[in-house]
């Protein structure tokens, strides 16, 4: 195993960082002495049945097929490139297939170069994949406008069997309805106008060119999923008759999603926990198909220091920015692996010290026991996991010139460039400095 071991009298980074109570899930030790008065974790395991047995949180016992999806609206980011880690990690720690697809069916947001930047910078991050746009697969194309047959093929079986109808509403009129159903207090929920639209006349009106959506029929359900994460889950309220292809043709992310998990054999979906509200769309989208859903698992999303959720906007977070800062992508990806996920009981148990991990080590010891709630990045245990997994990359070949050119040259060439603005700001302020001038002419 890939493990870099250091001193064993300084209290182990793993055990500050990622230290979750595997019994009940909890972070604070104030939970641990509740626990004791009010029955001990037994008591607290029976309010959380469903995570009770910790067998949904356990690595697959198969090969899992992984997939991570970016979308090429922008580039890739702290939390997505933790999303693609835990996807690869459990691919790799089952022996399975990671997956890249590539969702382009918002073309009014698609940045040009956004899916090459993507694919270049997984790629530094060291993470490979087995198939993908770039190097095929037998269920391609990996990405979502090259599947457009794919999506017309199924959306034809919900319209037939009832499980999805035209809609001709403009948008003026929903925004009519959503409106009035705000200053009404209730939830703008689409009102159901075209659901019962006769289906000879949606053809007609659709064949003929009228704009129209095609819209789930949800029938008021309500479906529910046990998460790996955060166990059994339900709306409070019924599900909406969502839209499942645009006017432009193209599908949601929430239809095309759902078509392409089950057409290339996804078993695990890990996500960030945002998308939790949305999975009962996609179970409804399961059962109407009447095809499994893979296993869900939806992990904390990652927040600033002060609990604000990150800004995709900030540049600090682009994964570009830290490969510029010298950052090792060893060190980057054993940060990120800690910001979510629980250890074992035995690896937390461990007095040896400080361990840091490899990716390809990380993959030997990880498992569905992500935590729930948000997880504040700090940047400090990022600058002292890069300076243990740079130390000993040095230890092992003092003379490695690329791992120097990637690390040091950068470091070396911002302080340069901080010195050099520095400078011509001194002189800036020196030269528009009127007290200076006559000081030089007299």
């Amino acid at each position: 195993m890939s493990t870099i071991a250091l001193r064993p009298h300084s209290r182990s980074i793993l055990q500050r960082s990622a230290y979750t109570c595997q019994q009940c899930r909890a972070s604070s030790p104030r939970w641990h002495s509740s626990a004791k008065k009010t029955g001990g974790f037994e008591a607290l395991r029976k309010k959380l049945p469903s995570l009770a047995d910790g067998k949904l949180r356990d690595l697959p016992t198969k090969p899992a097929r992984t997939r991570f999806a970016p979308s090429p609206t922008g580039y890739l980011h702290l939390g997505s490139l933790r999303t693609a880690l835990f996807n690869w990690l459990i691919a790799r720690a089952t022996g399975g297939q990671f997956i890249i697809r590539v969702e382009d069916t918002d073309r009014t947001r698609i940045v040009e170069d956004a899916t090459s930047r993507l694919l270049a910078d997984l790629k530094w991050a060291e993470l490979d994949w087995d198939e993908g746009p770039d190097v095929g697969g037998k269920f391609g194309p990996y990405q979502q406008s090259l599947r457009l047959d794919h999506y017309k093929h199924n959306i034809s079986q919900l319209l037939e069997n009832g499980h999805a109808y035209r809609c001709f509403c403009s948008s003026h009129d929903l925004q009519r309805h959503k409106q009035q159903s705000l200053e009404g207090g209730s939830t703008a929920h689409y009102p159901g106008t075209c659901r019962t639209i006769p289906v000879p006349e949606a053809v007609c009106r659709a064949a003929a060119g009228e704009p129209h959506v095609v819209r789930f029929n949800a029938q008021g359900r309500r479906p529910s999923f046990v998460d790996s994460v955060y166990g059994n889950y339900q709306k409070s309220e019924d599900e909406d008759d969502f839209i499942l292809i645009k006017t432009d043709g193209y599908p949601t992310y929430h239809f095309a999603n759902v078509v392409d998990d089950h057409l290339m054999n996804i078993t695990h979906v890990i996500r960030g926990a945002e998308w939790l509200i949305s999975t009962p769309k996609h179970i409804a989208l399961y059962d109407a198909f009447n095809w499994t859903p893979p296993t869900f698992a939806h992990a904390g999303l990652l927040c600033a220091q002060n609990g604000e959720k990150l800004s995709k906007r900030n540049h600090d977070i682009d994964i570009s920015s830290y490969r510029d800062r010298g950052v090792l992508p060893s060190a980057l990806n054993n940060w990120l692996a800690l910001l979510g996920w629980s250890m074992s009981e035995k690896d937390l148990a461990k007095k040896d010290g400080e361990v840091i991990y490899t990716t390809q080590a990380l993959a030997e010891k990880f498992s569905l026991r992500f935590t729930k709630g948000n997880i504040k990045t700090n940047p400090d245990k990022l600058a002292v996991i890069q300076r243990k997994h740079l130390t000993h990359r040095l230890r092992e070949d003092p003379a490695d010139e690329a791992l120097l050119r990637r690390t040091i040259v950068p470091v070396s060439t911002r302080l340069l460039a901080s010195i050099s603005d520095l400078l011509a700001a001194k002189k800036e302020e020196y030269l528009t400095n009127p007290a200076n001038h006559r000081h030089a002419f007299s």
